[in-house]
């Protein structure tokens, strides 16, 4: 299998948090002159975001969405800070979290992504980014020093699609003039990078930095994504 074309998903597969939604909360309620029980907002903060696809994906398809997309980030935030015992300032704080993790200052990149992505390219192969992202996703990528490794940014928002959707993929590959067969899509999430490239012709990648998902053989799996320089050419 020649490998051509290389998309990455964003959250948790090349970014994460530069700083814990607790601490970005507690620094925006800093700024209003609002006091929070910090180990209570922490307890809260933890409750609510395990049960993130119960209480706020009931189904992807708000990723399509701008006005949805940013409707989610408030919900999470207003029922933090509501819980929080925040009360009116509530909506307030959650604006102000929300600009924040917009911004590209709000995310680092995992410590194996810079040396994948090198790796990647010194094999002359392609990369581009199918995401469940807000309108937001090209800044963030390019204000972190990343935009020069991509050719394409699919963010959902913009396009109005969303993964699992084939059709995100589909869009994706004909903006890179990539064939299935000769694509990778490397992701964090089972149904909507797994199941969805699946759909769509394209061989997946599970990046699973925890081990938590027992798996079949036929599913590529790798817990660093320096890993995935192993399978190619």
């Amino acid at each position: 299998m020649k490998i051509t074309t290389i998309f990455f998903d964003v959250g948790n597969t090349l970014i994460k948090p530069a700083s814990s939604e607790a601490d970005v909360l507690m620094s925006a309620a800093q700024r209003l002159g609002i006091s929070i029980d910090k180990q209570l907002l922490q307890q809260n903060v933890r409750r609510i975001m395990s049960k993130y696809e119960e209480l706020f994906l009931p189904e992807d398809s708000l990723w399509a969405s701008q006005e949805r997309a940013v409707g989610l980030y408030m919900s999470i935030f207003e029922k933090i800070c509501e819980a929080s015992g925040v009360g009116e300032h509530g909506r307030r704080l959650a604006e102000m979290c929300y600009k924040q993790l917009m911004d590209s200052s709000a995310w680092k990149p995992f410590d194996d992504v810079i040396e994948t992505l090198d790796g990647i390219k010194a094999l002359g192969i392609r990369m581009g980014i199918i995401s469940n992202w807000d309108k937001s996703l090209e800044g963030v990528i390019t204000g972190m020093g990343l935009g020069d490794y991509f050719d394409e940014i699919v963010s959902s928002a913009v396009v109005g699609l969303y993964k699992p959707q084939v059709a995100i993929f589909e869009l994706a590959m004909q903006k890179m003039g990539a064939l299935p067969k000769n694509t990778l899509h490397i992701g964090d999430n089972l149904v909507a990078d797994i199941g969805g490239a699946r759909k769509a012709g394209i061989t997946p990648v599970l990046i699973d930095r925890v081990d938590k998902h027992e798996l079949d053989e036929s599913l590529i799996k790798v817990g660093r994504l320096t890993e995935v320089l192993n399978y190619l050419d």
